[in-house]
């Protein structure tokens, strides 16, 4: 789900800026789901609070969609 061409031009933004934004937002959302998970301890991994949840779905995406890596690898190439 890269948002370059229509969707970039529809933001204002370069391709560069698009995989400088999501390369930024999946390095908090891992750093903020494992504090969390490191502040609440073992419940935070139960089904019955959400923190568990949002870590999974942050591993998940990062697989699907690439993870920081990835997108400063895309960055790179993207010439800034």
């Amino acid at each position: 789900m890269m948002a370059t061409g229509n969707n970039a031009e529809l933001l204002g933004a370069s391709g560069a800026q698009i995989e400088d934004a999501v390369k930024f937002a999946d390095l908090m959302v891992l750093r903020v789901t494992r504090e969390a998970i490191q502040f609440h301890g073992a419940i935070a991994m139960t089904d019955d609070c959400d923190i568990g949840l949002y870590f999974k779905r942050a591993v998940t995406l990062a697989a699907w969609l690439g993870n920081a890596d990835a997108h400063r690898r895309r960055f790179v190439a993207l010439g800034r």
